[in-house]
């Protein structure tokens, strides 16, 4: 369905698209929005605001977008807002806070971020045995990004998911359950930027916009200066990089991802076969 919204914002972004053919986008557009109403992963609804948002000029667009106002995702209501100030129309008011967390959920994440914590990844790619990397969580200064990494931890929601990004000389990433980079946990996180450089080993939260971090994270392969002050940076590889981290493939696996009160440094042993 993503797809099939990437290809109706080329139709209608195209100059040698006919009215009917724009107008039947648009239908698409409508149909495919309608039929993503329940999904709890927003992605569809945003990929289809964002197919329709580089054209204003028919009312049944403007209609959609205004729609997307009401949208349970911060994210769709954002960027429903963004496209219709093109409009001429002025919704920011409607869009509303990236987070609804009370106050005290806050006040547990600092008390929470108060004592050191880690992590230990293990990996697999058939016919190879399992390896493993851990590397410590920068809870002073990412709270909300490391302990919402922590809370999909326990959840066991990264078990099974493939690093889908492998760019040599730059980054692993994982933490998509659609394994396609599209996915998420059906909820976004604030971005915590600070003035740290991003060097080797940095563990950081991928996003696609401002406030938009959920599930994916990456480590970086070098240091990568055009990322500061871009990402949230939330924690750094303490073991594992030069015999683990540094030689993921495309689809490698996390078997387990285990957080712990600790600096990442305490030996291990080696995980089960």
């Amino acid at each position: 369905r993503v797809g099939i919204a990437r290809a109706l914002a080329a139709r209608l972004q195209s100059d040698e698209s006919s009215t009917e053919q724009r107008e039947e986008a648009v239908s698409l557009a409508r149909r495919l929005y309608d039929g993503a109403a329940a999904d709890s992963d927003p992605v569809v609804r945003q990929e289809v605001l964002q197919a329709i948002s580089g054209t204003i000029r028919e009312p049944s667009t403007v209609d959609l977008l205004r729609r997307g106002l009401q949208d349970s995702d911060w994210w769709v209501r954002r960027r429903a807002s963004d496209a219709l100030l093109n409009a001429g129309e002025n919704h920011r008011d409607r869009v509303g806070p990236a987070t609804e967390r009370p106050l005290s959920e806050y006040e547990a994440i600092l008390r929470w971020a108060q004592r050191p914590h880690a992590v230990r990844v293990v990996v697999e790619r058939p016919g190879f045995p399992r390896g493993w990397f851990t590397f410590a969580l920068d809870a002073a200064a990412a709270p909300l990004a490391a302990h919402h990494f922590a809370k999909l931890a326990e959840r066991g929601f990264f078990k099974r998911l493939a690093f889908h990004r492998v760019v040599p000389g730059f980054v692993i990433q994982d933490g998509d359950p659609l394994g396609n980079g599209e996915g998420g946990p059906g909820f976004t996180v604030r971005d915590e930027l600070d003035p740290r450089p991003f060097v080797s080993g940095t563990v950081g939260l991928a996003t696609a916009g401002k406030d938009t971090g959920g599930s994916q994270w990456f480590v970086t392969l070098a240091d990568t200066p055009h990322l500061e002050g871009r990402y949230t940076s939330f924690g750094h590889v303490v073991q594992g990089f030069e015999g683990v981290v540094s030689l993921i493939l495309p689809y490698d696996r996390v078997i387990s991802v285990e957080v712990y009160e600790g600096t990442g440094a305490e030996p291990w042993e080696p995980p089960p076969q």
